[in-house]
């Protein structure tokens, strides 16, 4: 796996991985990617291209968590959250994107934006 996610990163920079343990899941890596669309087409790859079988969790994002106190904690992982009573608001990462893609695959494209919950703004031709 580790020599898989190295070769695919020769191609692509964006792609980050590192070494990560889990209780639930043992050994494995936790991977940056550009979005769920950008995790897919790594995912795909590595089965299509190096015949791994692969067990992908949720993706997790940086979460910037308000305190009770006031503290702003950022927070990567769930079983990191302080406890309930000691959170007074958490903040989702969101972005602005555009998107350029022939005509032709625009309809499976925009499919897939919307399954992320992206939102249409404005459409040119």
């Amino acid at each position: 796996m580790a020599d898989a996610l190295a070769k695919l990163q020769l191609n692509d920079a964006s792609l980050l991985y590192a070494p990560e343990t889990s209780q639930a899941l043992g050994f494995g890596f936790r991977c940056g990617f550009l979005g769920l669309f950008h995790m897919d087409i790594i995912q795909e790859r590595l089965e299509r291209e190096y015949g791994l079988d692969i067990v992908f969790t949720s993706p997790s994002v940086e979460y910037q968590v308000l305190k009770t106190n006031g503290e702003v904690i950022a927070v990567d992982n769930p079983a990191r959250l302080p406890p309930e009573t000691e959170i007074e608001q958490i903040e989702e990462p969101w972005m602005q994107i555009q998107i350029f893609t022939p005509a032709s695959t625009s309809a499976r494209s925009w499919t897939s934006v919307v399954k992320r919950r992206g939102e249409l703004k404005k459409m040119t031709t």
